[in-house]
Order: structure tokens, then sequence, then C-alpha cells
């Protein structure tokens, strides 16, 4: 089967021990090759039924089923891939598997597994010919079993197993407790290398305990399981989970990742939901930059990727682009920052270089998969040191979904109670003006009730009434002398308009024109017009005549009398107002007196009312507060709650660092108090700034009420207290004075102070510890580190970062980030472009992008860290060899080396 890199080291189902060959054919089994191969068919068939990918051919002291069944799989093209193997009796009993490297079987020079496996079993386990004795039975391999593995593993010849461990020929039924622990401790030492192979679950459980035992950590040891199946029916019914490809080159990855390349449940390994799948670039043939040269002039060069076309699948879990310095691989990373979260830093990428094209044009770059991701750019990492706010969203942000968004919940509850909190100022402003005018309005009272005393006097009352008839008297002349003077206007516009003319040149202009001929008279009609215009015309000059104002020359007099009379009696009325004390502007009042005394009473009614309702509303201010320090308090104990796995997280970590580069990281929770009090400060200057005239600056005013916060935090009685004390009355200190000298100004102010205090969403901060002290008195180092391990842990999106390794250490990336990585990226999809070889060799990368530029355009090679063609580009890496020593070094075993050619 080809092997294929479409998503890297991918979840793949392998059965590790089958065996076609039956016993009855070992007498005889080179006339058995067609029923053999017959067989073999069925055993793969099954086996890809069951949806497995790679399976081991491991007869008895035997390799003739391995040449048919790769002839199989190779003329057929049967989807699965074949691993040399063989299972031979150790001369105590039990029985072990050897999985061949097949570079084996090139070094020793045979042409096929059944000479390679003779060869093996006579010249390197010392088992003398025939393997198979006459009866059909494997012989068992002589010599030292402790050595034949030690040079197996040295060497690289195969990777050994311990096949059916729990079984009757198994390793834990077969030889003494001290013999097999000394198996164990062996290892440890590095002397060789092996997997412990199971049956079922239960036979894993039953080793795992037997190890625990020992003091020994099941993490040190490959465990897996497989289906010895010994007919094909059998095939592939129990098999293991490998993140890896189909080789054994992937299969010895085990040894080196048990953890973390090995599952044997019955279904995949849960994988990060949230993922990018793929990415697409299509760049136009010219596609051109424009790099900005340090003296500010720009120069143009093609474009790394120009011309390039392909699509590129991503795995789900930990992808790495690697290449030398202009290869594109930060370009690639770019083209996907813009996209994310926070694109501010791809676009300043792609500020720097310029491009002739549009960087966000589908049609040049498109993606496929999760929209929503967290791009981190080359020297953010640093910049994000020293962001506390950044830090602490990263981590609500993971909080909030472990808390199934409780906290997002709580959060818009509370901002709901705060907005409460804060409307009350409106309302302390309101009642403050509906008291100003209640207070108006009664000294309004006060005044108009002294004039009505006056006007209850006899005296009093005489005089105005005499007023009272004589102005009723000259109001009806007035009204009718005013209806005369209109009536006598419109007559007069009338004659002006109509009767002006000659009425005896007109009779004329008629009698010429035979108007009124008495032949026609009695079919002119127009003669009725002539008789009602002349009659009107007589009446209207009648009523001219009866209005004539010489005939009401009395009643203009007698008007003129009443006005007289009453200034008279206005005159005495004011003078007897005037000898009772009032004045000038009450006297005028007093004359309305009772009739806006009745009013005054009506609002004053209604003001009254409104500053019930609105010292109401204020009574309700304590029960709302309380519910907000309720919201705040459960707010807290959810994120107490939901940071808990992610502290223990940590804390594992550091349990499992057993290196001094790195210190201890934890978190914990805290309210931060100061930053509330600064916004307290600032918002109280906004809101009573009026009361500040020219002199101090603001800051000093904010900086007095920081420094006294616990006064502040108290009644307006204490803080009028501590004002009082200060001798020396500067301008902050007189606005402070002036404005708490009121109640309604302070119950303003508490409002701004409870609103800030409770406001949890806005002032949580979860403080991140380096060696149980604040990150901020951390190294810069050490808080680049801080931020890798935030970044990794809190989110569930995928999570691309441009180098990650600035201005971090190879030791702390090696010990302390690399675990990190590879606990984190089951659970999201991590996504670097680094030179680092820690990051992809120790960080067990499942996908590696080799990115080259010889010719000026960018090749990319999809490849893994198991692809031994590729292997040389991943040692060109920093550290690369290293890398490799330290992965080899991970269970304390030596590097591998290859199989020589000098092996007999």
């Amino acid at each position: 089967m080809s092997i294929t890199f479409t998503r890297g080291s991918e979840w793949r189902k392998w059965d590790l021990q089958i065996q076609p060959i039956k016993n009855e054919w070992f007498c005889d089994v080179q006339n058995k090759k067609t029923a053999l191969q017959n067989a073999t068919r069925e055993y793969l068939k099954k086996a890809i039924e069951k949806q497995v990918s790679v399976v081991a051919i491991t007869d008895h002291n035997c390799g003739v089923a391995i040449d048919s069944a790769l002839e199989l799989v190779r003329e057929e093209s049967l989807e699965i891939a074949v691993l040399p193997g063989v299972e031979m009796d150790v001369n105590t009993g039990y029985q072990v598997l050897a999985i061949f490297n097949p570079r084996y079987k090139e070094k020793i020079n045979k042409q096929t597994w059944e000479e390679t496996v003779n060869h093996f079993l006579n010249n390197v386990c010392s088992l003398p010919s025939p393997v198979i004795n006459a009866h059909g039975q494997a012989e068992s391999i002589g010599g030292d079993i402790h050595e034949i593995m030690a040079r197996i593993c040295k060497e690289d010849i195969c990777l050994p197993i311990f096949a059916h461990c729990q079984g009757e020929k198994g390793l834990f039924k077969k030889t003494t407790p001290a013999n097999r622990k000394k198996f164990f401790e062996t290892s440890l030492e590095g002397k060789y290398y092996f997997a412990l192979d199971h049956k079922t679950d239960d036979d894993i459980t039953k080793t795992i305990e037997i190890i625990k035992e020992w003091g020994f950590n099941r993490d040190d040891f490959v465990l897996i399981k497989t289906s010895d199946a010994h007919q094909a029916s059998e095939s592939g019914s129990s098999f293991t989970w490998i993140k890896s490809d189909p080789t054994y080159e992937g299969l010895k990855q085990i040894i080196y990742d048990p953890k973390s390349r090995i599952a044997v449940h019955e279904t995949e390994p849960v994988k990060p939901n949230n993922v990018i799948n793929s990415i697409t670039i299509t760049i136009p043939k010219d596609a051109k930059i424009n790099v900005k040269q340090r003296d500010g002039s720009e120069k143009e060069e093609s474009f790394c990727f120009a011309g390039v076309q392909s699509t590129f699948d991503l795995s789900p879990l930990f992808n790495c682009f690697i290449g030398g310095r202009g290869s594109g691989k930060s370009t690639i990373l770019n083209f996907l920052g813009q996209h994310s979260k926070d694109p501010n830093s791809s676009q300043m990428f792609w500020a720097k270089i310029l491009p002739s094209f549009d960087t966000k044009d589908q049609n040049i770059f498109a993606f496929d998969g999760v929209p929503m991701y967290e791009f981190i750019g080359q020297s953010e990492v640093e910049s994000f040191a020293t962001n506390t706010k950044a830090f602490t969203e990263a981590i609500y942000e993971r909080s909030n979904t472990l808390s199934d968004d409780r906290l997002e919940k709580d959060e818009i509850e509370l901002s709901a109670l705060l907005n409460k909190l804060e409307s009350f100022q409106s309302v302390i402003e309101t009642l403050d003006k509906l008291v100003d005018e209640q207070a108006s309005k009664e000294k309004e009272k006060k005044i108009l009730n002294s004039a009505v005393k006056i006007t209850e006097s006899q005296e009093y009352s005489e005089i105005v009434e005499e007023i009272t008839q004589r102005s009723n008297q000259k109001q009806q002349l007035e009204k009718w002398r005013i209806a005369i003077d209109e009536l006598k206007d419109s007559i007069n516009f009338l004659q002006k308009q109509h009767f002006t003319f000659d009425s005896k040149a007109n009779d004329s202009e008629d009698t010429k024109e035979g108007f009124f001929d008495t032949e026609s008279q009695e079919e002119n009609v127009a003669l009725q017009y002539k008789v009602a215009y002349e009659e009107a015309k007589t009446n209207i000059e009648t009523a001219a005549d009866i209005l004539d104002k010489d005939k009401f020359k009395d009643l203009v007099e007698k008007e003129k009398s009443l006005f007289q009379e009453i200034d008279d009696h206005e005159k005495e009325l004011f003078q007897l107002l005037k000898n009772a004390g009032l004045s000038n502007e009450n006297i005028l009042q007093a004359k309305s007196a009772p009739q806006k005394l009745v009013r005054i009473e009506d609002e004053l009614l209604q003001i009254h009312k409104k500053v019930e309702d609105k010292k109401k509303e204020l009574s309700e201010y304590e029960a709302i507060l309380t519910e907000v320090k309720q919201v705040k308090m459960k707010y807290e104990q959810v994120i107490g709650d939901s940071i808990k796995p992610l502290a223990n997280t940590l804390e594992q970590q550091a349990k499992e660092n057993d290196k001094k580069d790195v210190k201890n990281i934890g978190l914990s929770y805290f309210f931060d108090e100061q930053q509330a009090w600064k916004e307290i400060a600032a918002d109280f200057y906004v809101y009573f700034s009026e009361y500040h005239g020219s002199g101090d600056r603001p800051s000093f005013l904010q900086s007095y009420i920081e420094e006294n916060k616990m006064v502040f935090s108290g009644g307006q009685t204490k803080i009028n207290e501590l004002l009082s004390q200060e001798e020396k009355k500067v301008g902050y200190l007189k606005l402070l004075s002036d404005v708490f000298s009121s109640n309604s100004n302070y119950q303003v102010f508490r409002t701004i102070r409870d609103k800030h205090l409770n406001d949890v969403a806005r002032h949580k901060r979860i403080q991140v510890l380096y060696d149980g002290k604040d990150i901020e008195n951390a190294s810069f180092g050490q808080k680049c580190t801080a931020v890798m391990v935030i970044l990794l842990l809190f989110g569930n999106y995928p999570l691309i970062i441009d180098e990650p390794e600035a201005h971090l250490d190879s030791s702390l990336i090696a010990n302390y980030l690399v675990p990190l990585i590879k606990r984190t990226k089951n659970n999201r999809q991590i996504i670097f472009a680094t030179h680092n070889a820690n990051f992809v060799i120790n960080g067990d990368s499942e996908k590696i992008f080799i990115l080259e530029n010889e010719t000026g355009i960018t090749e990319v090679i999809e490849t893994t860290i198991e692809n031994l063609e590729n292997r040389s580009e991943l040692l060109k890496l920093e550290g690369g060899s290293e890398a490799f020593r330290k992965r080899g070094e991970k269970l304390h075993i030596l590097n591998p080396q290859p199989v020589s050619s000098s092996t007999t």
C-alpha cells in the first residue's frame, strides 16, 4: 500500500499479530503455498472489512506468509499495509514477536522474507536449522534473551513484543517474577526496548497493576492489543489504535511516545472539534512584493509562492512549518492570520512587503474549517507577556467554556444590575430638582398666605366690591362701544365701495340703452335687482344715521367717569395694603392671591407625590446592591471553580517537569480593586468637574481618592471628617469638601463607587504566578514562558504562532513546553512556523511542512517524523540531531542505530 501524508500521522487500527499458516502446514509449507496464499488473502480482507490499516504477519519461525501477503497487496491493490514479523518461543516457555525493520532484509542481502526470517533466527537468535522440527513444531531460540534483545534494539533489526503476555505462554506466566521484572529494569537502563501484547482490556489492566506494584510508571512502557488470529475470521478482532504512518518506522514511534501514540479502546481517539482542515493558495505567476529597505526605499521582488497552485491538508493536531529564511513559512501563517480573531498582526506583516495582489482575495488564498482561531505573529509573544489584561481574557475564554457559559450568563445578569445602580444617579438628580422646586413653592405659598389674610378684612372687601361693580359696568359700556364702532366702520366701508357713484347718470344710461323700455319691462328681470339695491342703500344710510356718535355722548362720558372711579378705588386699595406693610411686588400678588394659592397648593401636592415616588425608588438601592453582591459572589465562585482544572493541569505539568530551568507556573483569581478605584476617581471627577475651578490638576484629586480609598469606602460623615482635618485647602480638597457637603452628591458618588467595586466582569484578574510570585516580577524570558503556557492551555480553537521560540532557550522548550504541547494538542489544533527542532521532533508533530526556496519559488514538502526520506531536512533544524537524540532518550533508551551491512 502506498504511503500518503494527507493529514500526517493519523490514528489507524493496527493488528500486529496474525498467523495465516495452519499448524499442520508447517511440515510441508513449500507445497502449501497456494493454500497459504488463499488463506492470507482471507486474513487480509477480513482485516480490511474491520477497517484495519496495518497488520503484521507473525507466524512461528516462518516468513513464507509475509512474502505471500506483500505479493497480494501489490498485485491486488489491497488497501492495507503489511509489516513482516515472526513469533518465537523462548526456552523458558513464553513467546516473543519480532516486527522487522524492512531495511534488515536489504542489509543482509536476502531476496525473500522467508530467507530473512531464517537468517534472523539462525544468526541473531542462535537457533540452529531447521527452525521447525519434523513434527511441524517451532524450535525455541537459544542464547540469552536479554543479549538478543539488546542486539536487535541496538542494531534496529526489529521491534520486540512480548506476545499475549498475560496468556498461558505469556511473559507473566512462564518465567519467574524476578526474571520478568529484570526486563523492565533493563529497559529503563536503556539496554533495549519492547512492547507488551495483550488479547483483552482485562489483560492490560492486570499488566498495569503489576507494573505499578514494581514501582514503575506505566507510561514508560508500550501496552498494545492484538488479535493473535489463527483463522481469518479473527483477523482484526482485537487491535490497537496507533497514531503514525503505516510503516515500521511509524510503529517504532510508539516506543518514544507510548502515551500520545497509542490507544487501546474500541473507538478512534477523540480529536479537536474546531480545526482548520486545509489551506489553498493559487498565486498569480507575476505576483510581486515590495520590500522596504533600511534607507526607506522599496525593492521589488518576485513573491516566493508566485505561480503556486496547491491545497495542503492539515493535521487536526500539531502542524509545523519549517524552512530557512525567506522560504515563506511565516507567509503561509500570515495568510491565515488575516482571518483570525485579531488580524492586526498579519496586517502589519503584509504592510512590510506590500504584495501586488489582494491577500484576502479568496481566489488567491482560502481555507476550509472553523472560522474562529487565534493567531500570534512574530514578536507578539513578548508583547503578550506584558499585557495583564490579555492574560486574563485568554484564561477567561477557556474558563467560560469550562463553566458551560455560566460566566457569560452571570456577566449579563450582573451588567443589568450594575446599570440599575447607575440609573439611581438620575433618580437622585430628579429628586434634588423636585426638592428645590418644592421649597420654592412653599416660600411662594407663605407669601400668598400673608396676602390672603389682608384681603379677608371688611374694608378691603368693600373697596374690592366697589372696584368690581364699576369694573363690570365699565366693561359692559366698553364692550358695546367697541361693537358700535366696528359696525360703523363696516357701514363706512360699504358706502365707500358701493354707493359713491351718480344714480341719475346711471338712470340715463339705462334709458339710453332701452334698459327700461316699457315694451320689454315684463321680460327684463334685472329690475328686481335695482329695486332691492335701492332699498338696501336706503336702509344702510338709515343705519349710519342711527349709529352717529353724537347720539352716544352721555354714554362715553359715563365710561370715563367709571374709569376715574375705578382708578380712585385702586389707589385707595393700594394705600390700604401699603399701610399693612406689603411691598409693591407683594401688593400685586395679593390681588390674585386666592386664585394663585389654590393653584400652588395643587402643584405642591403633585410635587410631594413625585418626591415620595423618587424616595421610594431610592429606598430600593440597598436591595439592588445586595443582589449585585450576590451575583458577584456567584460569578467569582464560578471563576474559581472553572480555573481549578486549569490550575490542576499546571500543577501536574510542574510535577512532570523534573528540570530546574522552569519554575512552577500557577493561577489565582483576584478582584483588581486598585484598578476599580482608579476608575471610581476618574468617573467622580468627570461627574463633579463643574465644582473644580482653575488650579490643581484632576490627577491630584484622583490620586487623593485612591490613596484614601479606605475612608471613601465609608459613609458621608467619615469622608467629611477626613476632609475637615486637612489643613491645606488646595483646589481638589475644596472640590471634595463642596461635593461631600451635599448628601445627594454623596449618594451619586456612592452609585459610582458601588458600581465599580462590584463590576467583577470589568475588574476581574486571573493572576499568573511564576514560582509562587506575580508574573509581573518575573524575568522577560519567564514571562514569555508563561505566555506560551497560557496560550497552549487555555482555549479550544486552533492556535497559530509564528516562531514561538523567540526569547525561549532550547532547554526550556525541550523540558517544559514540549510535554505541554503533547498534552494540549489532543484538545486543540496547533500550528507553528518554527526553526526549533524540539518543537517539531520532541513535540511529536503529526504533520510537517518543509519549505524550500532554492530557485526563488517555494516548494512545499509534506512529511512526518517517521518518514525517513525527509529525515535529513529535519536534521537541518536548530538542534535537529540533538532533538532526535533526546527523542531516543525519552525512556532512557539509547538512540537506535540503523542496521549495518556487517550484520551476520
